[in-house]
């Protein structure tokens, strides 16, 4: 499986950032820097969106398959340096790139398993889940809807000690409050974006007749404010790397020639050496 030298976005969200392998370099001859968070509160606006971005584009590659993933919350979003590739075509400087993983309740489960997928941390789970009823496509979006207020904000929206406490506290809520919004606040609490606050809040619809759809979420607002433009190409040419450099292992490069592939194992022809291993039948 491919290594993710990041970690997870629970560890980011937790270390404002200050991840080793996340470092990057702000310009030429620069030393390398972790990308900067406010103090207090929740991540940049810009990896905010950013993040928002990527997940959103995950979720398109999984409804176009009718999977839903059923698990989706921090710890399953893995963070890896963006390479140079992608920050030709937009990626912006310093954000990671993020990565959907844990497909282990992706499958389908029948009813009478469903209180199985309670297992782990219930935080971001939907309400439905939570009460045992049938759920659809839907619940994965307020699980993205709970992460989104996490990189906001820089906690959950709901916290509870077990699921029948946090549905509880979902059940009662009278709307999702942000930080910023509060008359007694803190100067230091950043302030989130309107659209992004309409996002989330369209997203931690309790009934999910009332959720935003699939449809409201890729053509929301937020989403449109989150697609960042190609950098020119002095700027591109800038960014890529002149020399190779060592992979993170201290390794040197791999040469050209070792990556070429011998035309014998491309042909279907090819004689394959008959094994010396003895097959017998079992007596």
């Amino acid at each position: 499986m491919e290594f993710c030298a990041g970690g997870d976005l629970t560890n980011y969200i937790k270390r404002r950032g200050r991840v080793e392998g996340l470092e990057y370099i702000p310009s030429p001859g620069a030393a390398p820097q972790y990308y900067p968070h406010p103090r207090a509160g929740g991540l940049d606006e810009i990896v905010v969106r950013s993040f928002l971005r990527q997940l959103a584009r995950a979720l398109k590659f999984l409804r176009h398959r009718n999977l839903i993933h059923r698990d989706i919350k921090p710890q399953n979003l893995l963070l890896n340096p963006a390479p140079p590739e992608e920050l030709a075509r937009g990626h912006p400087l310093g954000v990671p790139i993020l990565k959907v993983a844990d497909f282990g309740f992706a499958r389908s489960l029948p009813n009478a398993m469903m209180a199985e997928t309670l297992c782990g941390s219930p935080l971001y789970m939907a309400p439905e889940i939570l009460r045992y009823e049938k759920y659809d496509a839907k619940a994965d979006l307020w699980s993205v809807g709970a992460v989104l207020y996490e990189m906001a904000v820089g906690k959950a929206p709901f916290r509870a000690q077990n699921h029948i406490e946090l549905l509880k506290k979902i059940e009662q809520s009278k709307g999702v409050k942000f930080p910023d919004e509060d008359p007694e606040k803190s100067a230091d609490i950043p302030v989130v974006p309107p659209d992004v606050k309409k996002l989330i809040r369209a997203l931690l619809k309790r009934v999910p007749s009332e959720r935003a759809s699939f449809e409201d979420f890729f053509s929301s607002t937020a989403l449109a404010k989150s697609k960042f433009p190609r950098p020119r190409e002095v700027e591109i040419a800038v960014e890529a790397p002149v020399e190779p450099i060592e992979d993170t292992q201290g390794r040197p490069p791999t040469p050209d020639h070792h990556k070429q592939i011998p035309p014998e194992v491309l042909d279907p022809n090819a004689l394959i050496p008959p094994s010396k291993f003895n097959w017998r039948r079992p007596p």
